[in-house]
């Protein structure tokens, strides 16, 4: 894998981005529609807090991820999806062991994800921020056919009364919902619509106290 840790490539620019290094964005970046493909495995890319403005005049992902890619890292990034419907922060598509952690996403544009993770497996989203301002139907993590994720210790505020912090779809088993705190303008925080969700665990901490569901 990439040397972690080490300063790797730097970035100035919305790209491609190839596998087998380590990445560190220079400056803030924009891009009309989708800033970075991933296309490839074994990537760590450090955003070293700069921003990145994708989706500015088409829908995108601040992110995408070739599939079928491994061992893929995004870390402190702060991402900001303009109001194109339907675009993504980060989307994890066919990977396995991937990882956004110390992030901040914000979407403007209704039906968008801050991340979605699609037939994935081994997927960690840990220590984010996710702030969904747009029309309806925003989600913060939308898991469709993906397995064995943890979602941990993230902050979702959402300001739409048709928002989701979660949505769990297409058979996703496996996933473990940990000490996440949601902010939501409406009823609906998780939203399950999997008949054939087996071994999903959420454990969810607010001022309430904790709840434990586990659908099987």
């Amino acid at each position: 894998g990439p040397p972690e840790g080490e300063a790797g490539v730097g970035i100035n620019w919305c790209q491609f981005i190839g596998g087998d290094s380590a990445y560190t964005l220079n400056q803030d970046v924009n891009s009309s529609g989708t800033c970075f493909t991933l296309n490839g495995s074994n990537i760590d890319f450090n955003c070293a807090g700069f921003r990145i403005n994708y989706s500015e005049s088409e829908s995108g992902h601040g992110f995408y991820t070739q599939e079928g890619f491994d061992n893929i890292t995004i870390k402190n990034c702060n991402i900001y999806g303009a109001t194109s419907v339907a675009s993504d922060g980060v989307n994890f598509n066919g990977t396995k062991n991937a990882t956004l952690r110390d992030s901040n996403i914000t979407t403007l544009g209704g039906a968008s994800r801050g991340v979605l993770i699609s037939s994935a497996n081994l997927t960690y989203v840990i220590d984010n921020t996710f702030n969904m301002s747009g029309d309806s139907g925003a989600v913060g993590i939308l898991l469709a056919a993906s397995h064995h994720s943890i979602i941990n210790n993230n902050t979702f505020i959402l300001n739409n009364s048709n928002s989701y912090g979660f949505k769990i779809l297409s058979v996703s088993t496996n996933n473990t919902i940990i000490n996440n705190n949601i902010t939501i303008d409406g009823p609906e925080t998780i939203y399950d619509d999997n008949s054939a969700t087996l071994n999903n665990t959420l454990i969810y901490n607010n001022s309430f106290g904790q709840i434990t569901w586990v659908s099987t």
